[in-house]
């Protein structure tokens, strides 16, 4: 279920930017502080630390030890991940 998750937050992402629908997207530049810790773009993002792994994927992060690159990414809204974890059955 969570690989499956994980693929329709990708999709959600690519398809608001090809539809040019990036205004539905929060668009967030990653500073170098932030590079090391995705929990703290998560808390920056969405004031909570447990969407790490919307962070990663956003970022295109597949390892935990890699870094993120200090650039601006599309990630998608509160909304979004909430709906998307309910159809997909992935737990908070």
């Amino acid at each position: 279920m969570l690989n499956e998750y994980q693929i329709a937050l990708r999709q959600l992402i690519e398809r608001a930017q090809r539809r040019g629908k990036a205004h539905d997207l929060r668009f967030y530049q990653v500073q170098d502080d932030e590079v090391h810790d995705p929990s703290l773009i998560s808390y920056r993002l969405y004031k909570s630390r447990m969407y790490v792994t919307e962070v990663k994927v956003a970022c295109g992060i597949s390892y935990a030890h890699e870094l993120i690159p200090v650039r601006a990414y599309y990630f998608p809204t509160l909304r979004d991940i909430l709906a998307l974890r309910q159809k997909h059955g992935v737990d908070s």
